[in-house]
């Protein structure tokens, strides 16, 4: 009796961890048009296998399961399992899991095979941000089954995006795709090993039509069209498909222009910086490959960037000489810069258009002023500064002067 309570409680355990490890919840074709399933299985008849006594316990397993909504004859599409985190848990019914191994998970395609192959980036996992050797493979032809060998100890497992291509049959037909298996092997206080499985039901979870081909969407970029800087510019593009909903998108030859709405064929465009840029429509219908068109946009700078740096000026060494600077930028805020040939110059605010400098040195120099806006081509202009010396002052006490007692006397003195 104690015997098949401690059983009881390994098979728990190791149910519990192989179920929170089947973290790869979905299978997702890539695709303008896909389906998605999360289907729930009811009381999965789960055995562990404990020192050649087998338990059996139930537990529900839900799968998601995405791939595309219909393919053509013959047409190549891949299968991908994203990547996933989940939590293997350390402890259950008061036993302590010391360690996971030969976890793994499998799905099958029925009315087709996967290519042999074709299984791509099965990469690494990790387990506590430590790399753990992932596995994918191929075999039957049918089955891809993903896992990790381990042994590897409780924590957070890490799985790796992983995919795998098959080829559509005949027109009329459907392939289906459904989960098989779960399972792994438990070491329990370090000494007791549970090997687990958990069968899934057969049932199908996708069905996927193998349809006659589509003529891909037709696609107009619209006219060439030209505005200014930083104002929407008008894009009349059309897209017609009389068999599907594409998805359409709109990008640009470069980043400053962006889109009021890059999914519609009729939008604006605004783009930060004057130039000639390109802007491409394409449109994607999920069966055929995706169509474009491009249609040329002139963006103007309505009024460009204006440095003056004031002419030029002079003063006396180790006194403040006044720049008179101006910088001419409407509806931005340029970033503004004075720079001087003059070793030891210094400015009193060299950001400023208007400012003084001082130079410990006479002689004649050139004061530059910088100005940039991000959107116009930088710009700048210069202004001469002579430095003259510091001359003793003059002095002259005017000619003798003569008066009357207790009268004011005037003096002419000057410096």
């Amino acid at each position: 009796m104690t015997q098949r309570r401690i059983c009881g409680r390994i098979a728990v355990a190791a149910m519990v961890a192989i179920l929170g490890a089947a973290g790869l919840d979905a299978l997702e074709a890539p695709g303008a048009s896909a389906q998605t399933v999360t289907h729930t299985f009811k009381a999965v008849q789960c055995t562990a296998v404990v020192g050649g006594s087998t338990i059996a316990q139930t537990q529900d397993v839900t799968v998601t399961l995405s791939a595309p909504d219909h393919v053509t004859p013959g047409q190549t599409f891949t299968v991908t399992a994203p990547s996933a985190t989940n939590v293997l848990p350390s402890s259950s019914n008061g036993l302590t899991i010391t360690s996971y191994s030969k976890l793994s998970l499998s799905f099958q395609v029925h009315a087709t095979t996967f290519n042999n192959g074709s299984i791509v980036n099965p990469g690494t996992a990790t387990i506590n941000g430590n790399p753990t050797p992932m596995t994918a493979a191929v075999g039957p032809s049918d089955t891809i089954v993903l896992g990790q060998p381990g042994p590897f100890p409780p924590g957070t497992l890490v799985t790796p995006d992983v995919s795998v291509q098959a080829t559509a049959g005949a027109a009329g037909s459907g392939i289906t795709l459904n989960a098989l298996r779960l399972t792994t092997t438990v070491v329990l206080n370090g000494s007791i090993t549970a090997n687990v499985t958990c069968n899934i039901p057969q049932d199908t979870l996708v069905t996927i039509p193998v349809v006659t081909v589509n003529p891909p969407p037709t696609v107009d970029a619209g006219p060439d069209r030209s505005g200014n800087v930083n104002a929407p510019i008008a894009l009349s593009g059309v897209v017609n498909d009389p068999f599907t909903t594409p998805i359409d998108t709109w990008t640009a030859s470069d980043p400053a222009c962006t889109f009021a709405n890059p999914a519609a064929p009729a939008t604006t465009v605004t783009c930060s910086k004057p130039g000639v840029f390109t802007a491409t429509l394409s449109a994607s219908d999920g069966v055929n490959p995706a169509v474009s068109d491009t249609t040329r946009v002139t963006v103007n700078q309505v009024v460009p960037l204006a440095v003056n740096a004031g002419g030029p000026v002079a003063g006396i060494v180790l006194h403040p000489i006044t720049l008179h600077g101006v910088v001419s930028d409407p509806g931005r805020t340029p970033t503004i810069g004075w720079t001087i040939d003059g070793q030891g110059c210094t400015f009193t605010n060299a950001a400023a258009p208007v400012t003084t400098v001082t130079c410990p040195t006479v002689g004649t120099y050139i004061a530059t002023l910088h100005a940039d806006d991000g959107v116009s081509p930088p710009a700048s202009d210069t202004a001469g500064v002579t430095v003259n010396p510091d001359l003793p002052p003059t002095m002259t006490a005017g000619p003798d002067v003569s008066g009357d007692t207790r009268a004011a006397i005037a003096l002419s003195g000057a410096a």
